[in-house]
């Protein structure tokens, strides 16, 4: 079978779209320029946004097993510790980032890909683009020498900072670089260091940053030398990463059996447009910034699992080709959010040393004010990257009739952002949770009951699931949300024939979706919502999925009579 999508570069963005192309049925050829898998540590933080991805891919578990969870973070300043703040636990699959050196992470992910019958092809390089009427021409250097040219129709460049696809479309990739070079080292610290903890380090010597690291280890990192006074010949070893532990680091600690030393220099690069005709950018290759917060390796994972299932349905027929250009308006704001982020993170601690006297304890009375415990949480959500809400788009939509009478329902997750679970939830008699719902291709539609509804209305919200779920047989798992214990009665567990009830024993998922009268989610299959209703209405439903779906791919609607039956 030819392959309909050229995936460049075999990092952590490119091995994830390709998964989740695979899995869908799409033919994908994945190409890197390397030998294999670099054995340097580079990027290590996992975030719960990520790893909900990689749950979803079947694989979140062999990442826990591996990883460092991360439960707290420390900040020092001129070797006094300021602030110990605990992450607050949260009601997700995932509560916790964990680090992870990426040739882990690209193992892991290449063992899933070829679990899905895919491969990389190594030591193969993009050399050439030419598009046509229906695709694309590209120029493959394969590792005998000789030149291959393929016929895809999509290309997507995965391919790094440096990308050989942005490149050969002559796209832009406007910023600017920090006017220092940092020094980054993967060593055993022999020390009284806490695990689990992650600590920064400021004073007027720089910057240090400390994460822990699977087998005791650590990843250090901090600016080395201005740009101005930095002679680029001179290769880091581990005497220059001892005398940063030395001149920043409390307690004293002394480093040891150095796995990875390297040097690099921060730039802040976003893509003007991650589509060109048949081709886009994801990853590095869009977008690159300040690494704190580990936000980049993250960035491109998320880009992948949102181009994905887009491309997937577009290439099935599922869906016109304008569903396309939403990855470009839901990813770049996402990336910007991140560039604007580091910087403004990063940037008091990398100054700290130039602040005088009132800064300094400005600064320093900023770090030791308590945090409010729902300030705590939102924080918590950012650094777990689940606090992205994406724009109103094709894909990201409400209908709410009444604004006043439904500020309730307006409080719950609104389009484009994240789906949050919440329990207990049984299903057909046995415990689950809607994590377990969401995972695969589909999407989900969650039709809420309200707390206390009449059988009438029951009947009306049942209707609605059902012909639904008929409509879309295959592509939308639907269910009728019901609140209270009640739910657990014997016979209680359909509703209908067609449609299951999900059990919300303590209406919990009620709350948090503000449903305590009837409305209705339909959830995308990234696990964004992608629509919701109050009250749950046929005719808003069905223009949103008339305009993302192709009408030839979905089963005749259902008859009139269910229909108008199934109208508040």
């Amino acid at each position: 079978m030819s392959a309909e999508i050229l995936i460049v570069g075999a990092c952590t963005t490119g091995l994830t779209l390709g998964c989740e192309l695979s899995r869908r049925g799409i033919p994908v050829r994945i190409i890197d320029k390397n030998d294999g898998i670099p054995q340097t540590t580079r990027a290590v933080g996992l975030h719960g946004r990520s790893l909900e991805i990689l749950a979803d891919l079947g694989i979140a578990d062999d990442f826990y097993a591996l990883g460092e969870p991360i439960y707290a973070a420390n900040v020092f300043i001129d070797g006094e510790r300021v602030k110990r703040h605990v992450f607050p636990a949260l009601d997700r699959p995932f509560p916790y980032n964990i680090a992870l050196p990426q040739y882990e992470t690209e193992r892991l992910l290449g063992a899933c890909l070829a679990g899905l019958g895919a491969k990389v092809e190594r030591r193969t390089a993009l050399t050439g683009l030419a598009e046509r009427a229906d695709g694309l021409s590209a120029t493959l250097a394969l590792p005998d020498g000789s030149s291959e040219t393929v016929d895809v129709s999509w290309v997507v460049g995965c391919d790094g900072a440096h990308s050989t696809v942005r490149h050969l479309n002559h796209q832009h990739f406007p910023g600017d670089a920090e006017e220092h070079c940092y020094l980054i080292a993967d060593v055993v610290l022999e020390g009284d260091f806490p695990r689990n903890e992650q600590t920064q380090f400021a004073s007027r010597h720089g910057i240090m940053f400390m994460l822990p690291l699977p087998g005791g280890r650590y990843l250090v990192a901090g600016n080395w030398h201005p740009l101005a006074v930095h002679d680029p010949a001179v290769e880091p070893d581990l005497g220059h990463v001892q005398a940063l532990i030395d001149e920043r680091v409390t307690p004293r600690g002394v480093a040891r059996d150095p796995r990875w030393i390297s040097q690099y220099r921060v730039n802040y690069r976003l893509t003007p447009h991650y589509r060109h005709g048949r081709t886009f950018l994801a990853g590095d290759a869009a977008h690159i910034h300040n690494p704190f917060g580990g936000r980049g390796m993250n960035c491109g994972i998320q880009d992948a699992h949102n181009l994905g299932w887009k491309l997937a349905m577009v290439l099935r027929g599922e869906a016109p080709q304008v569903l396309l250009d939403t990855y470009e308006a839901e990813r770049r704001p996402a990336a910007a959010t991140n560039l604007k982020w580091t910087r403004e993170s990063s940037m008091p601690f990398l100054n700290f040393g130039l602040f005088d006297a009132a800064a300094r304890e400005a600064f320093v009375a900023r770090l030791r004010a308590e945090v409010p415990a729902k300030e705590a949480i939102d924080r918590h959500l950012g650094s777990l990257e689940l606090d992205t809400v994406y724009p109103a788009s094709l894909v990201s939509r409400a209908h709410v009739r009444d604004l006043e009478r439904h500020k309730a329902f307006l409080a719950g997750p609104p389009p484009g952002a994240v789906a949050a679970g919440a329990g207990p939830l049984r299903l057909r008699g046995a415990p689950t949770t809607l994590a377990d719902l969401l995972r695969g291709t589909h999407f989900t539609l969650l039709v809420f009951a309200g707390s206390e509804p009449a059988t009438r209305d029951l009947d009306n919200t049942a209707a609605l699931v059902e012909g639904f779920a008929a409509r879309f047989a295959g592509m939308i798992h639907a269910y009728l949300v019901v609140a209270g214990e009640g739910a657990q009665e014997e016979g209680a567990e359909e509703v209908t024939a067609a449609v299951p009830a999900l059990h919300d024993l303590a209406g919990a998922l009620h709350g948090v979706y503000g449903a305590a009268e009837p409305g209705l989610y339909l959830i995308r299959p990234d696990g964004h919502v992608g629509f919701r209703n109050q009250p749950p209405a046929l005719v808003p439903l069905r223009s949103y999925c008339d305009a993302v779906f192709s009408c030839a791919t979905v089963s005749p609607a259902p008859p009139a009579a269910s229909a108008a039956t199934a109208r508040p």
